[in-house]
């Protein structure tokens, strides 16, 4: 029985050394992944309404503002789009990467631990 469930399990998720013992917890992985989810949210929505923001007006509508302060403030509303299209590609990014965790997980760690359960359900009669 031991035979089969090693390799059952390896299946899943193999040991990083042939007779090291793993510990997988699918609870423990859950929440660590929804508290990274939670980081990336809420950082990437943080980061996207601060960009967002429009710039305050440095120039009141009495004011004659000069070539150069026109060309200063051009050149910050480059810079804040650039801001916000590099916060757009980190997002996608992020996201991807939080997809290949949950992919892990519900490919690879839910199985294993579905496993790990019906082994112990048998050797348990």
């Amino acid at each position: 029985m031991f035979e089969s469930y090693v390799s059952d399990t390896n299946a899943y998720i193999t040991p990083l050394a042939r007779q090291a013992m793993m510990q997988v917890d699918r609870n423990d992985i859950w929440v660590n992944l929804q508290q990274i989810e939670r980081g990336i949210s809420g950082n990437d929505g943080k980061a996207s309404r601060v960009a967002s923001r429009e710039p305050y007006n440095t120039f009141s509508f009495f004011d004659d503002p000069t070539e150069s302060e026109i060309e200063k403030s051009r050149s910050n509303e480059a810079n804040l789009n650039q801001i916000r299209r590099e916060i757009n590609r980190s997002e996608s990014v992020l996201q991807q990467k939080m997809d290949d965790l949950w992919g892990i997980y519900n490919t690879k760690v839910k199985p294993f631990e579905n496993t790990d359960d019906d082994y112990y359900g048998k050797a348990q009669n």
